[in-house]
């Protein structure tokens, strides 16, 4: 079998760049094999404008914001299903920094923080406290896990998906291009996740390991129309009346596994917080492909030009993932296109001279 390119892993980077060079005209396969705990699956899957505690506006956010809403919208019309949600998000302030903090960029004239208003609706499901709440607004919420899906059942139907165990020593590199058992392709990208520590061709790529946890609750009576946070975050999640309630970010862990620590803290910060019953209904945990500026690795290896690497889009990979596709589609396609910040030529000077 022959393709234009073959793509190692379905996580949300290998789910956008086969969809974005499919949409190009061209031949896709994508080798993965199904875990069910992913970082792709666990994350609460949101685009939101604003970053850090100091609510500023996120990095490039409008380069990602136009490609995200098309890139969705477009795949909502392909796969026929729902997966982009507008809303908007309650910041619950916990402190008067926070309060201070908001109310600074408020008047600084931010374009997406918009002033506290009438709080009762909300006083019903949450001890608010002294000082009040205020809104991020617009903000999306994206089906993640109903699009990996319906993109994965998508690549069965076009044979486009081999569903096995990757060995990298059944990689052949040529002249030409690549070959894998009886696929040949004249690009191999990889997308691989968190295995991309592993990876023997871009081992010189510097991942930092960071861990996330998250409860998926179930919480009757509250909203579903917007997203809620103090400290941790409350995001609609699959069906009525699901919560995803996260996330940790961890840098040192033992391994990958959920954490009793982690939940105490998580459970307390709920209780002091949420006036509603619920339940808990699952204790989510996954490392996620990491890298410092959350700035992804997206490019073509320095010295093998049939590889590629399009990894570590880390906490942000749902809202920049599309734009960052995009681009390395782009090269790609035209190779002398150059991808604003993500290329992995800024990592060049790490490779020896010879080839790997």
């Amino acid at each position: 079998m022959e393709a234009d390119y073959l793509i190692l892993g379905q996580g949300i980077a290998g789910t956008l760049l086969s969809y974005t060079l499919i949409q190009a005209g061209k031949a896709v396969i994508v080798l993965d094999e199904p875990q069910p705990a992913t970082s792709s699956r666990v994350a609460s899957a949101v685009i939101n404008p604003i970053s850090g505690k100091q609510l500023r506006q996120s990095n490039n956010f409008e380069w990602f914001r136009p490609a995200a809403l098309q890139v969705y919208q477009s795949l909502e019309q392909l796969l026929g299903v729902s997966l982009l949600k507008p809303s908007e998000l309650w910041l619950l302030h916990r402190r008067e920094a926070e309060r201070a903090v908001f109310d600074e960029q408020i008047a600084l004239g931010h374009p997406y923080l918009k002033p506290q208003g009438d709080t009762s609706q909300l006083e019903q499901y949450f001890n608010l406290g002294a000082y009040g709440a205020g809104k991020i607004s617009p903000c999306w919420v994206i089906q993640g896990n109903t699009l990996l899906d319906h993109w994965r059942n998508y690549l069965v139907q076009q044979n486009a998906l081999r569903e096995s165990h990757f060995d990298w020593e059944d990689l052949v590199l040529t002249d030409e291009g690549v070959h894998y058992h009886d696929i040949s392709a004249k690009k191999f990208i990889c997308c691989e996740g968190v295995k991309g520590r592993e990876n023997p061709y871009f081992s010189s790529l510097p991942y930092n390991r960071n861990k996330g946890e998250a409860l998926v609750l179930r919480i009757p009576g509250l909203p579903q129309e917007a997203l809620y946070h103090f400290g941790l975050r409350l995001v609609p999640w699959q069906e009525p009346d699901l919560f995803w309630f996260g996330s940790s970010h961890e840098w040192t862990f033992p391994d990958d596994q959920p954490s009793q620590s982690w939940y105490d803290q998580a459970i307390a910060s709920l209780n002091e917080t949420l006036r509603l019953p619920y339940t808990v209904e699952a204790h989510l945990a996954a490392e996620r492909p990491s890298v410092a500026g959350q700035v992804p690795f997206a490019g073509q290896h320095p010295h093998q030009p049939a590889l590629v690497i399009f990894n570590g889009l880390g906490t942000r990979g749902y809202s920049s993932g599309p734009f960052f596709a995009q681009q390395l589609a782009q090269q790609l396609l035209h190779p002398q296109h150059d991808i604003p910040i993500a290329d992995i030529q800024r990592f060049y000077k790490r490779w020896p001279a010879e080839k790997v």
